[in-house]
């Protein structure tokens, strides 16, 4: 996937192809879960309030934003990747010049989008093969 995005973005093209598979997750996310995104979103935002005396300072600083611009369900609209982009943009200075990266989303979306299904098909597999080891460890 780094490979598919402008070489201008050097180091910060793994966290541009993070933000992107977020969106490839929540545009699918009916793909991958039962449960609605925005009961999903609702649920985990609900969980950050109650355990905000238990995170980390910048956690509960960043989970501020996350719930008041509603991030996780924001994602899965490419105006709302655009908008994350031109934020890490910002925080960044514009060294990685971040903001640009939502033309190469838009540009070779099918192909990210094939990207993250084999990249996701493995993370499944391997999750659930090392949630066997551990469930195997807990019960022996």
């Amino acid at each position: 996937s780094k490979r598919r995005l402008n070489e201008r973005y050097g180091l910060y093209r793994g966290i541009i192809i993070d933000i992107l598979y977020d969106h490839m997750l929540a545009a699918d996310w009916a793909r991958y879960s039962s449960v609605d995104l925005q009961k999903y979103a609702e649920k985990f935002y609900g969980l950050l309030e109650k355990n905000q005396n238990i995170l980390p300072d910048k956690i509960q600083h960043m989970s501020k934003y996350m719930i008041r611009h509603d991030w996780l369900t924001s994602y899965a609209r490419v105006d709302g990747i655009e908008q994350v982009l031109e934020g890490m943009n910002r925080r960044t200075g514009g060294k990685g010049e971040m903001n640009l990266a939502i033309a190469d989303l838009k540009d070779n979306y099918e192909g990210l989008a094939h990207d993250f299904l084999l990249f996701f098909e493995k993370l499944r597999t391997f999750s659930a093969e090392n949630l066997s080891e551990i469930n195997e460890q807990f019960t022996s």
